[in-house]
């Protein structure tokens, strides 16, 4: 098991209190000027406390076993009734849902850069990521 440092500890006692005090949790810039030191340094200690997957990890999704690489899809094997069912699901998604998509398929962003662009913290993308693509992968194989 690995050691939890001061940094990684200090961020998280002032993300809940943050969380509390703000009634909602708190964006990487918040907790950057809240405790007095760069982003760069909450990235890190928020990220260094995040496992690590293996592409061929199982993972548990509705008692099915799929594995990270079975939920990325490869556009070059799609046909254009996959791609159009997408684009339909895609259009129905909330205003938050298509900028996800859009900074992180399209424009290739990354988790932190889209939270920071969105105002959000990255655990706050990974999170809404993780669900998106498992309600659309839910209805493209409905």
């Amino acid at each position: 098991d690995r050691q939890i440092g001061p940094l990684e500890k200090q961020s998280e006692k002032a993300k809940i209190y943050l969380t509390q005090k703000l009634m909602h949790e708190p964006t990487i810039k918040e907790l950057s000027l809240y405790l007095e030191i760069p982003e760069e340094m909450i990235c890190d200690a928020i990220n260094s406390n995040m496992p690590i997957y293996s592409m061929d990890a199982p993972l548990g999704i509705d008692g099915k076993e799929v594995t990270l690489q079975d939920t990325i899809a490869n556009m070059d094997e799609m046909n254009i009734d996959d791609l159009m069912m997408l684009r339909d699901e895609i259009s129905v998604l909330s205003p938050l849902e298509k900028q996800i998509i859009e900074k992180r398929y399209i424009n290739d962003m990354t988790q932190q850069q889209t939270a920071a662009d969105l105002g959000m913290s990255q655990v706050q993308v990974s999170r809404n990521e993780k669900k998106l693509l498992l309600k659309l992968k839910d209805k493209l194989s409905a």
